[in-house]
């Protein structure tokens, strides 16, 4: 007996490289299979991993990088709701079994706006490396 009921039409991975501040936009469908994909957005615990994923890919070619996501799902056919904070960089969350404040109760007002987000809504002043001389 099926339980719940969870779509999700669209979801994109931000990679921010904390020196530039540069965003490249990230489709799961292009890194991974279809299968693997279509998992991993319906599955909160499995998209940290993608963002981990994410940041280890990029820390291998030399970058220091936040990943945030944006995911907008349908549960049980209700009405779509956000449902991971676009705010909070998944990249830096820990492997936990526990409540994750990063998953957006469907009734709270950010999990409310579902439209597209912008790759700029992440850009600020680069991060100040000191460097060795």
């Amino acid at each position: 007996m099926k339980l719940r009921s969870k779509s999700v039409n669209d979801a994109r991975f931000f990679v921010m490289d904390r020196a530039t501040n540069s965003v490249e936009v990230v489709d799961p469908d292009e890194v991974l299979a279809y299968w693997q994909a279509s998992l991993m957005i319906k599955r909160p615990d499995m998209i940290r991993e993608f963002a981990h994923y994410l940041a280890e890919q990029a820390a291998l070619d030399g970058y220091d990088v936040a990943v945030y996501a944006d995911i907008v799902a349908s549960l049980n056919g209700h009405p779509e709701a956000r449902l991971i904070d676009p705010d909070v960089n998944l990249a830096a969350e820990p492997r936990t079994l526990g409540p994750a404040a990063w998953i957006l109760p469907r009734t709270s007002a950010a999990a409310q706006h579902t439209e597209p987000l912008a790759a700029d809504r992440w850009l600020g002043p680069p991060v100040q490396t000191t460097s060795s001389e």
